[in-house]
């Protein structure tokens, strides 16, 4: 039912926006991370990436995800929000 209603209300774009950003969440060592999604992401703000940096972004991600994971200075965090301070 709680589904039903989330497609109710959000767009199928939208949706599919809220789930690639998701896997940014640095709960549990990144625990959500989804390289294929994070990929989707910067597809969907293509405007924002060029072919090149596309195509360097897959090793980018891994590397930052490596360095969130083993950093003490970022091991504590919790959300997005502690994320982006």
């Amino acid at each position: 039912m709680q589904l039903q209603e989330l497609n109710n209300r959000f767009s199928e774009a939208s949706t599919e926006l809220l789930l690639c950003i998701s896997c940014l969440n640095p709960s549990n060592s990144f625990s959500a991370y989804s390289k294929k999604k994070l990929i989707r992401l910067a597809e969907l703000y293509s405007t924002n990436f060029s072919i090149v940096e596309l195509v360097a972004l897959e090793q980018h991600i891994s590397t930052y995800i490596l360095d969130m994971r083993t950093s003490e200075e970022f091991s504590s965090l919790e959300s997005i929000v502690d994320l982006a301070k």
